[in-house]
């Protein structure tokens, strides 16, 4: 688990590429089965999803999402003791 800042700011741009690429392909899925008209090729679209995906869920991820989370799990799992039980 990431434990200084800069561990947690690589932490959240690895899940949020993650999410920006699955998701790219979620959203092209659920266009073409909604039948929206698309002229470009496949692969100029996906790109142009990640972009747009990308640029709004970054600032997301590390200013508002990630802190958020660290804040509420840290005032209500810190001291609770270990999550996961003993072997």
């Amino acid at each position: 688990m990431p434990t200084t800042k800069k561990e947690h700011i690589i932490f959240g741009l690895m899940m949020c590429t993650g999410m920006v690429l699955m998701m790219s392909i979620y959203g092209m899925i659920s266009a073409s089965l909604a039948h929206q008209p698309s002229s470009a090729s496949v692969w100029s679209t996906y790109l142009h999803t990640i972009a747009r995906n990308f640029s709004l869920a970054l600032p997301y991820q590390l200013i508002i999402l990630g802190p958020l989370v660290r804040y509420v799990f840290g005032r209500f799992i810190k001291g609770k003791g270990s999550v996961i039980p003993s072997t």
